[in-house]
Order: structure tokens, then C-alpha cells, then sequence
């Protein structure tokens, strides 16, 4: 069960994020500002305007970036993920370098893999208020060297794995030559006394984390049997499904529901008679005109519901998996009222 996001705003190529295109409203909730957090003083165009880059620089089709300027601090307070990896390789996935690191040591969140795929945006970045800019995306690791990779991690439902991602104008911590270690191409000043490991790890304990207060994923439950999905699951709802919201995403699609009964709701949500309920489904998890039991989660910050678990979608005339549901649903609560009994006996 997870969550959360960060903003990012975009000045073109919004296609190329592919993972999170999936829904026309869901798009401008989290899209993240993560990309090129190995931004090396060689990279760096700062104090050169825009006006002045190459076509080889910036092409029209470039993604182009604006970022607020942001210190040490302030980058490791909003990754939900910091790690130490060593590179292995890369390679170009249309709009975006896919960066392949054997994982060394987990400094900040959770990684269960030992080896991870990090995308980097391929494009411009130009931070507000300063004449800082650069370009991102550049093949600038060694194979074989070590970096401390300042990231956001995403976890939804619909993909098969977690993805992770750079974050853009993130410092660039190579292993190897702590001291030389730069933000925005220049020294960082955080650490100018003393860049050892063991530092820059008590710099992270110390940053302020506000990376569970944007969202970088939804909850959703890794269980796939019906009692299980229907105990996490925040609402269970029998519904018509009368449009597609959006559908052009490849691993999601967006509908329109006319909520036809509620058989449990958690989300303190008024459900019963809408018309209007957005529910982001698996792709083609659904059929318009079609009716169906839902097991859904509701995000607090956009008031989307999306799937619970990847078996989270019955239609209605499937017998066995209905009654399995309002089994699951009674045996749910009947346990609630229990426990709220034993609370007033006390």
C-alpha cells in the first residue's frame, strides 16, 4: 500500500512521459520534476541565455523545463528515494536515457531490487530567477564508477515494477571524488567543510522530508484475492460505466460511472446516485454500457478513484466473484462492528 507525486511544469513534449499520460486530470497531478540530477560544471550553461544555444543544444524538439532553484536540503527533502549505485550502461527510450546501476547502498526510501533502470529526461532545463540552464540528459557517468543518485520513485497499480527517475538540476555526488561534487555546476556548500559519505547521509537525516506530502504514487494492494482487495479497498461500488475519460495512456483508461449501489465506502465520500465518478481503471479494463463491481482507492489530493489491485474490475453478471464480493463485504462489516462494540464496552 503507497503513495504520492511532485509537480513539474512543462513548456513542451508533454508525451514524454509515458507512464503517467494515462489520464487527461491525473496527468496534472503528478508529473514529476525528476530528470537530470547529474548536472556536472561541463554540462552547465549557466549565465549564457537561451537565445544564445546552439541548434545542437536545443532543437524544436526538445523538452524544455522550468525549475524553482533549490538547495541540497531541499533536493534531499523532497526525494523519496537516495541511493548509491555503481553504472553499468544506458540507452535512449525516445524523449528520455534509460541508465542501468547495480544498487550499492540504499541511503534514503526503499529499493528491494539490486539492480534498477533510471530514467533521465532528454531536453533543456532553465532554473526561475537566476541565469542558470543546462542541458539534461547527457551520457556523463563512467561505467563502472560510483554516484549518489537523488531520485523519485513511482509505484502505481498499473505498472509492473516501480520506476524511478533523476531528479532535474538534482547535485551530482560522484563517488569516487566527493569533492568534486557540484549543484548547478558549482561547488555545493553544504558541503565545503566536509563531503564524506558519512556526511552527506547526516545531511539527508537532517533535510526536511516533504517527499510523503507529494505525491509520487497511489495506494494499491499487491493481493489479488477478493477478500483481501476487498478489505483495502476504499470503496466497493456497482457501477454503469457510460464514457471513456481518456484512453490514449498504454497501461490505463479513464471512465465516466453512474454509481448504481455502494457496498462499502471508506473514503467518506457521498457515492450513492453519481453520475459523475471518475474511476482509472487497468487499459480496457471495462466496456461502456456495460455494468460492473469496482474495488477502489480514492486519492485525497485530485478525487480520482483508481484500482485498488489488478483484480479490482467484475462484471456484474459474473455470479461467483459478486457473491465472493458481498461475502468479503459482510465478513468486512461485521468485523468493523465488533470492534467498535468492544470500544464502547471499554
Amino acid at each position: 500500500m503507497e503513495k504520492r507525486g511532485e509537480w513539474v511544469i512543462f513548456a513542451a513534449g508533454m508525451d514524454m512521459l509515458r507512464k503517467v499520460a494515462g489520464s487527461t486530470i491525473l496527468v496534472c497531478i503528478f508529473l514529476l520534476s525528476t530528470g537530470c540530477s547529474a548536472v556536472s560544471s561541463n554540462s552547465s550553461t549557466r549565465g549564457r541565455d537561451e537565445a544564445e544555444l546552439t541548434s545542437a543544444e536545443l532543437d524544436e524538439e526538445s523538452v524544455q523545463v522550468m525549475l524553482d532553484l533549490r538547495s541540497f536540503s531541499e533536493f534531499m527533502g523532497r526525494s523519496n528515494c537516495v541511493a548509491v549505485g555503481e553504472y553499468v550502461s544506458c540507452r535512449d527510450i525516445e524523449k528520455n536515457v534509460e541508465y542501468e546501476f547495480k544498487v550499492k547502498q540504499v541511503l534514503k526510501g526503499d529499493i528491494s531490487e539490486e539492480i534498477i533502470q533510471v530514467l533521465q529526461m532528454k531536453g533543456y532545463a532553465s532554473v526561475a530567477t537566476s541565469t542558470i540552464s543546462f542541458n539534461t540528459g547527457e551520457k556523463i557517468f563512467a561505467e563502472g564508477e560510483e554516484y549518489i543518485l537523488v531520485m523519485g520513485k513511482d509505484d502505481y497499480v498499473f505498472q509492473d515494477a516501480p520506476e524511478y527517475r533523476l531528479f532535474i538540476g538534482a547535485p551530482y555526488l560522484p563517488m569516487k571524488n566527493l569533492e568534486k561534487s557540484t549543484l548547478y555546476g558549482d561547488p555545493i556548500p553544504d558541503l565545503a567543510e566536509d563531503c564524506s559519505l558519512e556526511h552527506i547521509i547526516k545531511l539527508i537525516g537532517q533535510a526536511k522530508d516533504i517527499s510523503k506530502d507529494i505525491a509520487y504514487d497511489f495506494r494499491y494492494s499487491v493481493a489479488t484475492d477478493i477478500p483481501t482487495v476487498v478489505e483495502e479497498a476504499d470503496i466497493v461500488i456497482k457501477v454503469e460505466i457510460l464514457m471513456v475519460v481518456s484512453g490514449e495512456a498504454d497501461d490505463r483508461t479513464t471512465y465516466r460511472c453512474k454509481v448504481l449501489n455502494v457496498l462499502k465506502d471508506d473514503s467518506l465520500g457521498e457515492l450513492e446516485s453519481r453520475e459523475d465518478l471518475l474511476a482509472i481503471l487497468l487499459k480496457n479494463g471495462a466496456k461502456v454500457d456495460e455494468e460492473y463491481i469496482l474495488l477502489l482507492n480514492r486519492d485525497d489530493k485530485t478525487s480520482l478513484f483508481l484500482a485498488s489491485s489488478r483484480n479490482s474490475v467484475f462484471l456484474s453478471t459474473d455470479e461467483k466473484a459478486v457473491k465472493e464480493i458481498e461475502e468479503a463485504v459482510q465478513k468486512y462489516q461485521e468485523l468493523n462492528e465488533y470492534f467498535v462494540a468492544c470500544l464502547l464496552w471499554k
